[in-house]
């Protein structure tokens, strides 16, 4: 009830090992739908995780850019306002 190939070990004492072709024909359908799913879970966590990353980075530059528009340099020495900003 299975198909026997002649395989490299063909003429060794090994016994020649049959598998019946049944069990892989019913389970491959499932298992490609499974491994598509695991794939477009993956991708979605990715994603998900690139574009948190990518806004952390744009209010990262937002409140950068806050900070450069609304320090008052007229109070402080440029050394001072520089040192701040760059704490910044």
């Amino acid at each position: 009830a299975g198909v026997a190939h002649d395989g490299p070990l063909k003429d060794t004492i090994i016994p020649m090992l049959t598998l019946p072709l049944t069990p892989f024909t019913l389970l491959s359908p499932s298992l490609g739908l499974l491994l598509v799913f695991r794939t477009n879970t993956s991708y979605q966590r990715w994603d998900e995780a690139r574009k948190n990353w990518g806004m952390n980075i744009n209010h990262t530059r937002d409140l950068v850019r806050m900070g450069n528009a609304y320090y008052d340099r007229t109070a402080v020495s440029e050394e001072r306002a520089q040192e701040d900003l760059d704490r910044l």
